[in-house]
């Protein structure tokens, strides 16, 4: 009788814990979270600038990533896999950008991943400043402003 006291115990607390999450009693981890992130990139209308100064389109590759993530220290060669070796962690996206428009991105990822990095392969790399990052709050939906000039990548606040 007290065998079946337990199991019946047991069983009960076990089923009460798999509705703790639905009720709002526990949240799955970071990882498991999804959000998204509507980017919103304004391109200038002097970039990448040639010889004969007339403005060129600029691949950029966008990453979210663990914030622990640091693409700082790496060499533009590596961040656009230049050498044909794969990028790691893999961007996220890799988009043209062409001059004087404005273009909207929406992201999608896992709440653990709270570093949004820009990249850009400007022809003048050294000259710029081609990768911005920035660690983000992340929520179920946000929007976040992001501007390449000519002279540098950079990202705005988070809505």
């Amino acid at each position: 009788m007290l065998r079946l006291m337990v199991i019946l115990l047991l069983s009960t607390g076990l089923g009460a814990c798999a509705l703790l999450p639905e009720i709002g009693f526990l949240s799955p981890p970071l990882a498991e979270q999804p959000y998204e992130i509507k980017l919103t990139v304004s391109v200038a209308e002097d970039i990448n600038l040639d010889v004969a100064s007339r403005a060129s389109p600029v691949k950029a590759r966008i990453f979210l990533t663990e914030p622990d993530i640091d693409f700082s220290e790496r060499e533009l060669s590596e961040v656009f896999a230049f050498d044909g070796e794969e990028v790691n962690p893999a961007p996220l996206m890799t988009v043209m950008l062409r001059p004087n428009t404005s273009k909207v991105l929406l992201l999608s990822g896992m709440k653990s991943q709270t570093r949004l990095t820009i990249a850009a392969a400007f022809r003048q790399p050294y000259q710029t400043r081609w990768l911005a990052s920035q660690i983000i709050e992340p929520r179920d939906s946000m929007q976040v402003q992001a501007a390449v000039t000519a002279l540098a990548v950079e990202i705005g606040g988070a809505q």
